[in-house]
């Protein structure tokens, strides 16, 4: 008899996983190169700034069933608070999956925090967050 599938797939993922991590190590900048692919050079980003970050959420199991939703980040960056003034994480997810009454929604995991470093001019951060699990 043969090799399994599964062992067949497990030979081939690890090869394809160096595979891409080699690729990746070739076509990544340098860290700390100030240089564009066309010669410019990369200057620094202006102190007073907003950046967000939108990020997927796609997971599941056989408990949870399919899990989606999205993880949300808004940065304010100003002169004179380090390493940021605000920042605004927030996450919303949630699972579906066929149950034995019909569609079911098993897990929910959402949150919204709020980070604010150097307060009141002190060195320690205050922060604020709300959890809802189910």
């Amino acid at each position: 008899m043969g090799e399994s599938l599964f062992s067949f797939m497990a030979r081939r993922g690890r090869r394809f996983f160096f595979a891409f991590i080699f690729l990746m190590m070739l076509t990544s900048p340098m860290p700390g190169s100030p240089a564009y692919a066309d010669g410019t050079i990369q200057s620094a980003p202006p102190p007073n700034r907003d950046e967000w970050a939108v990020l997927p959420i796609i997971a599941g199991n056989t408990d949870i069933g399919l899990a989606f939703g999205a993880y949300v980040q808004w940065t304010r960056f100003s002169e004179g608070y380090r390493p940021h003034r605000v920042q605004l994480p927030a996450q919303f997810m949630m699972s579906v999956k066929d149950g034995p009454d019909g569609t079911e929604f098993p897990t929910h995991d959402h949150f919204v925090s709020a980070d604010f470093p150097g307060l009141g001019g002190g060195s320690p951060a205050a922060g604020v967050q709300s959890v809802l699990l189910s």
